[in-house]
């Protein structure tokens, strides 16, 4: 997971007007994406602005991508369940 406005984030930062360093990174950040999916690991790049801006956005992303749920969500799913009479 990467933050920060420093890898040229598209909304922030001109793609014309770049830095060096922020091209390498980059690229950087563009081999690692190859190199995970070859790899079949999973990534997820989160803006350092929406951390800031939006962060239930980006924990309710995070939630998702990890399939975490809330005490009140498994509450409901485990009370929707039906029970199973596990005597013989």
């Amino acid at each position: 997971m990467a933050t920060g406005e420093r890898h040229s984030d598209p909304r922030v930062v001109d793609e014309n007007k770049l830095s060096p360093m922020q091209k390498k990174n980059k690229r950087i950040d563009e081999y690692k994406d190859k190199w995970a999916l070859i790899h079949g690991i999973p990534i997820m790049r989160i803006w350092e602005k929406d951390i800031r801006e939006t962060p239930e956005k980006v924990m309710e992303a995070l939630k998702k991508r990890l399939y975490i749920q809330d005490e009140k969500q498994k509450i409901i799913n485990n009370k929707n369940k039906r029970h199973v009479n596990k005597i013989k």
